[in-house]
């Protein structure tokens, strides 16, 4: 009080100090708060690796085999198609001949599935 009384003048100095010292009080918690967050998002971005995640890994790994299993059946029906094509000339070379020879005939043709692989050991080389 001393102080207005004698200079009148500093009244005005001592408000706008008051006034900065006000201002940086209430500036520094928000530019440390705004640093930390700065912060926690920049270590954030550098620590977390930039692969898949494993939803995504098992979706690559699902995409494959599905991939594989299309190619195996585009294999399976090419070879059914052989094999239809067999059965047909077989049935059409049969179709002329007496019903002994028939009976000589369809053992021909269990044999001619065999040698194409209708064994077991054939079906499992299909599964491969």
């Amino acid at each position: 009080m001393a102080l207005v009384l004698v200079s009148p003048g500093s009244l005005n100095t001592l408000a706008f100090v008051a006034a900065q010292i006000a201002g940086w009080v209430f500036l520094a918690p928000l530019a440390l708060l705004g640093a930390i967050l700065i912060g926690m998002f920049i270590s954030h971005r550098l620590f977390t690796h930039g692969g898949f995640t494993p939803f995504e890994e098992e979706m690559l790994r699902m995409r494959k085999e599905a991939q594989a299993s299309h190619e195996h059946l585009l294999k399976l029906r090419e070879e059914v198609s052989l094999m239809r094509v067999e059965m047909a000339r077989l049935r059409r070379d049969t179709k002329g001949s007496s019903p002994r020879d028939e009976h000589a005939r369809e053992e021909a043709m269990a044999g001619g599935l065999t040698a194409m692989g209708e064994s077991s050991e054939g079906i499992e080389e299909l599964g491969r």
